[in-house]
C-alpha cells in the first residue's frame, strides 16, 4: 500500500473513444529466426511517425512483453478491424 495513510493512488486512465468502450485485443507473434538482430534495431526507438499513425488509426494503448523470440501483445483500440485495415 503506498502513502502515510495505506491509500493507494487511483489508477490512469485512459480516454474513451467518442463512441465510448475501447476494445482489448490480445495476439501472440514469433520473430522469425533470421530476423531477430532486425527486430531488436527496429524496435530500440519507435519513430514518431508510426506512433503517430497508429494514435491516428484508434490505437490508445499498445503493450509488447518478449520472451525469446515469442511476442505477446496486448493493445487497446476504438476498433481493430479498422486498425488492420487502415
Amino acid at each position: 500500500m503506498g502513502g502515510a495513510q495505506g491509500t493507494r493512488a487511483a489508477p490512469r486512465r485512459r480516454p474513451h473513444p467518442p463512441g465510448g468502450r475501447l476494445m482489448r485485443v490480445a495476439l501472440h507473434t514469433r520473430v522469425r529466426e533470421d530476423g531477430v538482430a532486425r527486430y531488436e534495431a527496429a524496435h530500440r526507438e519507435v519513430p514518431a511517425g508510426l506512433t503517430a499513425a497508429i494514435r491516428a488509426a484508434g490505437v490508445t494503448s499498445w503493450t509488447i512483453w518478449r520472451s525469446g523470440r515469442e511476442l505477446f501483445h496486448l493493445l487497446e483500440c476504438e476498433d481493430y478491424a479498422r486498425l488492420l485495415a487502415e
